[in-house]
């Protein structure tokens, strides 16, 4: 569904899903996990679980033109990022540049974007199985998805299923869990409090679960208590109905945040950010800090996306008129 007509609660569930997911880099990946105390309040945010239940809940019809959008987006964000490394540091990672050039085989940087390309290209036959089945096979599906995931990937680190979150089988769990919220009307059947309740819960557990030495090693979007919270705030945000102009442009921007900030120059702002810890080493100044970065980065791509719709948008229509491509969407 075009995100124009979706409800904007939604639109705005991904905005601060995205918020964490860039604050939380920030703290991981830019301080090191350094900052006293980070990790009680980054407890309570949303991860990217919440994009594959909002993919799952809509569906995703896959268009040979979305897909070549999306790998384009990739590109575009890749090459620009590696260029703006070159000329403010004077260095490339040259396996890091080549990767951006592949994002459907490897890549070095977005395993996000890598994953869920892979999910677009499975969709249809993930679709068609979910709607094919009864209600006996689809819950016997969810609870099969439940144990390979979170028991087996996650408790017991297998690494063969998904031991850490990060692949493309947790988005197609993500995918099929968004589904069953459609599917069996969970939304509808459970009451706000009782979700604002689950939500603030599995955060605290999140909390207690960070202490315990085994499990505080263990994946994190595969984990049950994120995967739990995950659907908690997307059904809360389900139940408002709101509609903004404002709010739906900005999510049009939420993935080139990602791309932004996990490319190549991005991982150079990152060291920068550590050093900006390592001499303040105040826990206030640095989250004022990193509440700015990831203002700006929102900023940024307000800016960028436009630009990047306007001329490479328009590349790919031309080559999906060129060579007809609208003739693989009816297989």
């Amino acid at each position: 569904m075009n995100p124009n007509n979706r409800n904007s609660s939604i639109e705005l569930l991904r905005i601060i899903c995205m918020f964490f997911v860039l604050i939380g880099h920030i703290f991981f990946f830019g301080a090191h996990s350094k900052v006293p105390n980070a990790n009680y309040i980054l407890a309570f945010g949303i991860s990217i679980n919440v994009f594959m239940l909002i993919s799952g809940y809509y569906g995703i019809r896959l268009k040979i033109k979305s897909l070549l959008n999306m790998v384009g987006m990739v590109m575009f964000y890749a090459v620009v990022s590696t260029g703006l490394n070159y000329l403010f540091m004077g260095r490339v990672d040259l396996l890091g540049a080549m990767s951006g050039l592949f994002p459907v085989s490897h890549n070095h940087y977005y395993w996000f974007a890598t994953c869920y390309i892979f999910l677009m290209l499975f969709s249809p036959l993930v679709n068609k199985g979910l709607e094919e089945l009864n209600q006996k096979q689809f819950l016997w599906i969810l609870v099969s998805l439940f144990y390979m995931n979170c028991i087996s990937g996650w408790l017991f680190r297998n690494d063969y299923i998904n031991s850490t979150g990060f692949t493309t089988m947790q988005l197609i769990f993500m995918y099929v869990i968004g589904y069953a919220c459609k599917r069996l009307e969970i939304p509808m059947r459970i009451g706000i409090k009782p979700l604002i309740i689950i939500y603030f819960i599995t955060s605290v557990l999140s909390i207690i679960q960070g202490q315990i030495p085994y499990i505080r090693g263990l994946g994190l979007y595969n984990n049950p208590l994120n995967v739990l919270k995950s659907i908690a705030i997307f059904c809360i945000f389900l139940k408002f109905n709101i509609h903004s102009k404002w709010v739906n442009q900005v999510a049009k921007c939420v993935f080139a945040c990602y791309l932004i900030q996990e490319g190549m120059l991005g991982q150079t702002i990152y060291k920068l950010q550590y050093e900006f810890w390592k001499q303040t080493q105040d826990v206030l100044t640095f989250w004022c800090f990193a509440i700015s970065c990831t203002i700006a980065i929102f900023i940024v791509a307000l800016i960028i996306e436009p630009i990047r719709r306007k001329y490479v948008d328009r590349l790919i229509e031309e080559i999906y008129k060129h060579w007809h491509l609208e003739r693989i969407d009816l297989v």
